[in-house]
Order: structure tokens, then C-alpha cells, then sequence
């Protein structure tokens, strides 16, 4: 392994071009909210209030992000500043993969990883999500660098400040523990328990929090994903907070748990098959270096435990140990098939580094693609916004739509009256506010948005919530088409 630094005008250029390439991309996008579990976490944000300690639980967020969106108000366009932020913020996370790179690899090989790490389509876009999926990963490839170094203390810090931020990384700092434990053999135990200690304090931050709420240190509602991962979910209609445990949930068909685990793990098998095969090789071998065994071995515990509940943005964190694995392979295989002259002087050859910067214009040109992608999506948003004549966040919520995505740029990003979603189960102060729109019947639908005042209905095309389209599309007496978008079909409600 190589723990020289070779640093080129390219390497230190990077993290600069990085961040202005993210913050061109927003503002191209002009903004465009990307993910719908935006919206319910700036409604916690929005409720947060020390008078009622339930608004700071969240069944399946953490409550740093939430802190971070209430902050962020004080702009009134939190989303938008938020973007900003961690468009400039992605720049940290580009120095940090190329040191951690730099620790185990020679220069072309520290080249081939960044550009890899950096424009990988899922990290671009969470960096351009308001979700706390990005500060997570960054999170962790902090703790990365840190176990390189064999700094375990910052490690453990790095990861206890990701589970602020998103649960998974809980998972995170038990599987570096025990891989620590495993390959740090001198002072394994010791090492581990230094981790543990440092993240120690930041987790019970967050348990103490969920206490205060009046819910248990480590409650959640995960248990909801496993139930998706096995059965399935129709998030218009989300099953009612289950009163089983995780482990009960399992035990009640373990046939069906285990044949749908194994497709989420095939899911993963390009994260997960080159860490394996890389750490099988270095293991093999007996040329290990513990830091990189650690690395590997923790990412597979990690991949392994998550995939439980499968996110598919909860794998993100992982990446950086994914692209190091590939190139450490390429280099491995390299060295054993190409004689020594010959792969000495394709290394000498302008062709790689001309490789190299074609996929990097050719991933910007991706990135401004959906840029302009999401502003389109944003103009027709607009469009409804102007269409319906709506100018305030009430007659917002006077619209019923099953698009959990849709909403209204103009009115400080305002959304419809959605029903459904996890903030249904993980919220608890949610229904309250925003009542679950029933829609068993084409009585007791339309009954529920009259009562709810709501006189619109905007379905998505084709329709998430498929009975509740099928009731409007039939009954002509109640509901009258009014137009429709690229996306989106509104109707009147009568």
C-alpha cells in the first residue's frame, strides 16, 4: 500500500470544481426539491417546539437533520439554502476521499477513484437532496480517513455525528467495532472500545433525546421496512405502527424474510462483491495491511446488517470503499497478468489520464442533464401553481394529490394535502394535522376531502394511488377533469 501523497495541480483543483459544479447544477435546477422525504422532515422542522417534546421524535430519522431544516428556516427558503450549503460542503467531501485514496493508492490509481467517487450519480444527487444522506456519507468517509490513520477516536466521533443524522450508522459504528476488534490484533480490544467511547456520548445525545420525547432511547419504526422488504408497501396506505418486533415480524415467516434479504442483497452485489473478493484476495495473500482489512470487513458487516431494511440510499456511505476495492483489483490483476515493462509503460501513456477526463465531461454533461431535467419538473409544478390560481400555502392544502413529490415552487416550496407516507407511522403529532384520507369507497373518498375542505384532486400519471384514481375516473358526476401535464392530471371535485 502507498502512504506517499501524490498531489497534481488536477487533485487540488478538484474539491473546488467539484463544489462550484454542484452549485451550478442547483442553481440550473433552480433548486428542485428531489426527493419526497424532504417534506416531512421540514414539517417536523416546522413543528419542532420545546413546549411539546413529541415534535422532536422521529421514528426514522434521527434528529439532526430536522434541527438542521429548522435553522435553515430562519431564510424562509430552507430547501434552497440547505442545497447551497451542501453543494459547498460536497468540495470537504471530495478532499477527504482523495486523502483516504492517496493512503492505499499511487497517483493514476488516486485519479481513477475520484472521478469514479465523485460522479456516481447517487452521491451527486444526495448532495443535491435535502436528506441527510449526503452529511451521512461525509460522515463517514471522515471515519475512513481516520481509520487509516489509525486515529480511532476521530473515527468514532466522525460516525457518532453521522447518527445524528441517519440510523443506519448505528449499524455502522457496531460493524467497525467488531472489525477493529478482529485486525487491530495488538491492541484490538482497546482500539474498538476507544471507538465505542467517542461515539458513545453522540448516540446517547439522540437517546436521550427520544426519552425526553416519551419514547424509548433506541425506538423506531424500522420495523415498517422490514415489513416493505417482505410484503411490499402501498405508501398511500401504510400499514397502522406495528405492534411487533422486528424479530417478530421475521419469526412469523422466516421462508419469505430470507428469499426477500437474499434479493436485497443481490441488489447490493456491486457494493458488496469487490469488497469481498478484495478482502478474500488480501486475506489469501498474508500481505493484509489492518487498515484496509478494516475498511473491507467493516463495509460487508455494514452491507450485510442494512440490507434488513433496504434503503438504497443507505448504502451511499459505502461507496468510497467500493471504488478503492475495484481499483485495488485492477491493480492487482494487472500487476499479476501484464508483465512488469509493459504495464510500466501503459502507465507513461497520455491515454489514461485522456480516458479519464472524457468520463469526467462525460459525467458533467449527465449532471446539467438532470439539472435541466429537474428545472422542467419544477416549471410544471409552476404551471399547476398558476393554472389553479393558488396563492397561499392554505389553498394549497385545500388540494388532495397522491404524488408525494408535487409541489409549489412560488409559495416557499408549499406542498398538497398528501395522505400516507412514513410520516404517518414515524411522526406522531402528523395526523393530527393531516388526517389519512379514506378511500375504501367512492363515498367515503370523496366524504374525506370534503371534510378536509379539499375541492382539487391532482393524480400522478400514471397513478400512485390507484384506487383512488380508479374511484375519480369512473364517478363523472363527482370529479371533472380539468387539464393535464407531462405528469400530473387535475380534476374538480363536485
Amino acid at each position: 500500500m502507498s502512504s506517499e501523497t501524490p498531489r497534481t495541480g488536477l487533485i487540488r483543483f478538484a474539491p473546488a470544481a467539484y463544489s462550484a459544479l454542484l452549485v451550478v447544477a442547483a442553481i440550473l435546477s433552480r433548486f428542485a426539491v428531489l426527493s419526497n422525504d424532504s417534506f416531512p422532515l421540514r414539517w417536523q422542522a416546522d413543528h419542532l417546539s420545546l413546549g411539546d417534546p413529541a415534535t422532536f421524535y422521529n421514528g426514522f430519522f434521527p434528529v439532526g437533520y430536522p434541527l438542521l431544516l429548522r435553522i435553515a428556516g430562519f431564510t424562509r427558503e430552507p430547501f434552497a439554502a440547505t442545497e447551497i450549503i451542501q453543494a459547498l460542503i460536497a468540495g470537504f467531501y471530495a478532499i477527504l476521499a482523495i486523502r483516504l485514496f492517496e493512503r492505499f493508492l499511487g497517483k493514476m490509481g488516486v485519479w481513477t477513484a475520484i472521478v469514479v467517487v465523485l460522479l456516481n450519480p447517487s452521491a451527486v444527487r444526495a448532495a443535491l437532496s435535502v436528506t441527510p444522506d449526503f452529511l451521512a456519507a461525509l460522515a463517514a468517509l471522515l471515519a475512513f480517513l481516520a481509520i487509516s490513520k489509525r486515529d480511532y477516536g476521530i473515527a468514532g466521533i466522525a460516525l457518532g455525528i453521522g447518527a445524528l443524522l441517519r440510523t443506519h450508522m448505528l449499524v455502522m459504528i457496531a460493524a467497525f467495532a467488531i472489525a477493529v476488534l478482529i485486525f487491530e490484533r495488538d491492541q484490538g480490544f482497546r482500539q474498538s472500545l476507544r471507538l465505542c467511547l467517542a461515539a458513545l456520548p453522540i448516540v446517547l445525545l439522540q437517546g436521550l433525546v427520544q426519552a425526553w420525547s416519551g419514547h424509548g432511547m433506541f425506538e423506531s419504526s424500522q420495523t415498517l421496512n422490514v415489513y416493505r422488504m417482505m410484503y411490499g408497501i402501498d405508501w398511500n396506505h401504510p400499514p397502522a405502527i406495528l405492534d411487533s418486533s422486528m424479530f417478530a415480524l421475521v419469526a412469523s415467516d422466516p421462508l419469505r424474510f430470507f428469499s426477500a434479504y437474499l434479493s436485497h442483497v443481490l441488489s447490493v452485489a456491486d457494493y458488496l462483491l469487490p469488497i469481498l473478493v478484495l478482502g478474500v484476495w488480501q486475506f489469501r495473500t498474508g500481505s493484509r495491511d489492518s487498515r484496509l482489512m478494516v475498511l473491507l470487513t467493516a463495509s460487508i458487516l455494514y452491507l450485510a446488517a442494512i440490507t434488513v431494511g433496504y434503503s438504497p440510499r443507505a448504502v451511499l456511505p459505502i461507496w468510497p470503499v467500493a471504488v478503492l476495492a475495484i481499483v485495488l483489483l485492477a491493480r492487482g490483476l494487472a500487476k499479476r497478468v501484464l508483465p512488469t515493462g509493459i504495464l510500466q509503460n501503459l502507465q507513461m501513456r497520455p491515454w489514461i489520464p485522456a480516458v479519464l477526463l472524457a468520463i469526467v465531461g462525460a459525467g458533467v454533461i449527465e449532471i446539467f442533464l438532470g439539472a435541466n431535467h429537474a428545472a422542467m419538473r419544477v416549471r410544471e409544478y409552476e404551471s399547476i401553481e398558476r393554472d389553479l390560481g393558488i396563492r397561499s400555502t392554505e389553498e394549497a392544502k385545500r388540494i388532495y394529490t397522491d404524488d408525494f413529490g408535487l409541489y409549489f415552487p412560488n409559495l416557499y416550496d408549499a406542498t398538497p394535502r398528501t395522505s400516507g407516507g412514513w410520516a404517518e407511522v414515524g411522526l406522531p403529532r402528523y395526523l393530527r394535522e393531516q388526517q389519512h384520507i379514506i378511500d375504501s369507497s367512492a363515498d367515503s373518498f370523496r366524504e374525506s376531502l370534503l371534510q378536509a375542505s379539499i375541492r382539487t384532486a391532482i393524480f400522478a400519471i400514471p397513478p400512485f394511488n390507484a384506487r383512488a384514481y380508479a374511484i375519480v375516473i369512473s364517478d363523472t358526476g363527482h370529479y371533472r377533469f380539468q387539464f393535464r401535464t407531462v405528469h400530473e392530471a387535475v380534476y374538480a371535485i363536485h
